[in-house]
């Protein structure tokens, strides 16, 4: 009869040698895209971290602890806790509450590293079609399912009412397609990601998200240019334009829309949400105050304040700020390397998407899991995967999968 201990043992070596943790993954996507938040977090409690938590060693902990972006997050993540502390104005449950989303966030992106960094190919590949796939369904069910897709000229994606939301997570997927299309060597499916980049793109271009567009656009030239890679630069800037062009002569879309609308309020965005921030600029207004705040700006409601800086100051103040300003550097310093000598596009292209959208648009990470993980929480953790790496094992990784 085994023992308490011997069973551990056992079920420890299956999570890590038997679990198919690219395969659930896939599903968690699909659920993030298509189901509510309850079955979602219980979902990736019970299949994701639990496992990981019973597969990962010793030695891998401790190199999850040295990890740079992580080490930064997390130092992140404690100024948006602290903000509840210091401000002295919520309770315990709330603080608890606050603190389990935090670290469900930070053990996404651990995990994300982990099975980038251990089953690189076939997580990217699975995460890559599930989360495209998933978009491309319900851009599919959004334009032949709804009556009007289209909400002031613009499409919306029938699971999330703003169309700048949608147009958000397609870009990260977006990126993670060009990634996986760089990388796979199967005929087949180097046609079904062409395809589904192809969709992402129709999704992009007509929900008119100029912050989106702009910063898929550089994320791509930048990983590119970084990877030397002139063919690969022009081929993968071709469905853009041309999905454009058509959509224009078919008349689903103005072009001049993305020059009438001007600056979207933006700069009045952030002159009235600079007068509380100036109140509160060391300690913020606290995180359990998000969306407390509404000003009504060119005839709209406006409780954010699309700047991922801005937000950071709002809520958390200065030591908030920095520390984003940190994840930030972070990212790219373990990035770059990696794209410039080993040739690895996905980390580079994650860090400037990043980083460019959150200039214009921004969300506060105290989340349970919803679109915001894909948003945000995915590309920090493809960049953390990196930070594991040398430019030098990355070159010969990539060296390998080009002879497979």
């Amino acid at each position: 009869m085994t023992t308490l201990s011997e069973r551990l043992t056992i079920t420890r070596r299956f999570c890590r040698e038997k679990y198919p943790f690219a395969w659930v993954l896939a599903g968690f996507f699909v659920l993030l895209v298509f189901y509510g938040k309850s079955i979602t977090q219980n979902y990736y409690y019970l299949l994701l971290l639990l496992p990981f938590l019973l597969a990962i060693t010793t030695a891998e902990a401790k190199q999850l602890a040295r990890n740079g972006v992580l080490i930064a997050l997390a130092v992140y993540f404690a100024t948006l806790w602290l903000s509840l502390l210091w401000n002295g104005h919520t309770t315990p449950t709330w603080t608890i509450y606050y603190a389990r989303n935090l670290l469900a966030e930070l053990s996404f992106v651990a995990l994300i590293a982990w099975l980038l960094e251990h089953d690189r190919n076939r997580t990217e590949l699975l995460a890559s079609l599930s989360l495209g796939g998933s978009l491309f369904i319900a851009l599919v069910l959004s334009l032949w399912g709804q009556n009007d897709p289209f909400v002031g000229g613009r499409m919306t994606l029938f699971l999330w009412p703003n169309s700048n939301t949608g147009a958000a997570v397609t870009g990260v997927a977006t990126l993670l397609l060009v990634s996986t299309l760089l990388n796979c060597r199967n005929g087949p499916l180097r046609y079904l990601i062409a395809v589904l980049l192809f969709g992402l793109s129709i999704e992009i271009v007509f929900s008119l998200s100029r912050a989106t567009l702009l910063a898929v656009i550089t994320a791509c030239f930048v990983a590119l240019l970084a990877r030397r890679s002139l063919k690969a630069l022009l081929l993968l800037t071709i469905p853009l334009p041309v999905v454009m062009a058509a959509a224009t002569a078919a008349g689903f879309i103005q072009p001049l829309n993305y020059l009438t609308r001007g600056d979207s309020a933006r700069f009045e965005v952030w002159r009235a949400f600079w007068q509380p921030i100036s109140e509160h600029i060391w300690r913020g207004i606290g995180i359990d105050r998000q969306f407390a705040l509404v000003f009504e700006i060119a005839g709209s409601p406006i409780d954010n304040p699309h700047n991922m800086f801005l937000i950071a100051l709002l809520y958390a103040g200065i030591p908030a700020c920095l520390a984003w300003a940190g994840v930030l550097f972070v990212m790219v310093k373990s990035a770059v390397p990696i794209a410039w000598r080993g040739g690895d596009v996905l980390a580079l292209s994650m860090a400037v998407y990043v980083f460019v959208h959150g200039l214009v648009e921004g969300v506060l990470l105290v989340e349970l899991a919803n679109w915001q993980w894909i948003y945000l929480l995915l590309p920090i953790g493809c960049v953390a995967a990196a930070a594991f790496r040398k430019p030098e094992a990355a070159a010969v990784s990539r060296s390998i999968e080009a002879k497979a």
